[in-house]
């Protein structure tokens, strides 16, 4: 089984959250958090954009952070390998875009719950014109991290 994880998309820290998205395994910080956070890196929080600018791969508002998260998890993909007669992720090579798959991650409603087995939570709201993560380990109810991605405890985890 692996480590499952929800993310919490707020307006504000303290705001109820507008989206949740369910992941499957891999929902650990070294892993979940930080592929969240250097997706995020280097975007700016926008409120409106100008379409002839150069702000196409920022954020216009906090759902369309969303947006393009679940967008960028459902899409960045390992290769597909036949093995004994089933396509899977050769987990081997560097995952790329492609088509979305099915499972690994899912959009629950807000206050729900998937399974009782979920040791980490996330939430992301923008702050001061920048973008917070909060990261609680739900096991031992602890907050883990709760600050600027800039500042992400585990940004260099893994290069």
């Amino acid at each position: 089984m692996g480590t499952r994880a929800v993310t919490h998309f707020k307006e504000s820290s303290n705001a109820d959250p507008f989206m949740t998205l369910w992941r499957k395994y891999d929902g650990n910080p070294e892993n979940h958090g930080l592929d969240m956070v250097r997706f995020m890196q280097g975007k700016k929080m926008l409120d409106g954009y100008n379409p002839l600018g150069n702000e196409m791969h920022d954020f216009n508002g906090m759902g369309d952070l969303a947006a393009q998260m679940v967008a960028h998890f459902k899409t960045h993909n390992h290769p597909l390998v036949n093995v004994n007669g089933a396509m899977l992720p050769d987990m081997t090579k560097e995952p790329r875009y492609t088509e979305p798959r099915i499972g690994g991650f899912e959009i629950i409603a807000p206050g729900t719950q998937p399974t009782s087995n979920i040791p980490y939570s996330y939430g992301i709201y923008p702050e001061d014109g920048e973008i917070f993560i909060r990261v609680l380990n739900l096991y031992d109810n602890e907050l883990l991290y709760d600050g600027p991605i800039s500042q992400y405890r585990w940004l260099n985890y893994r290069s």
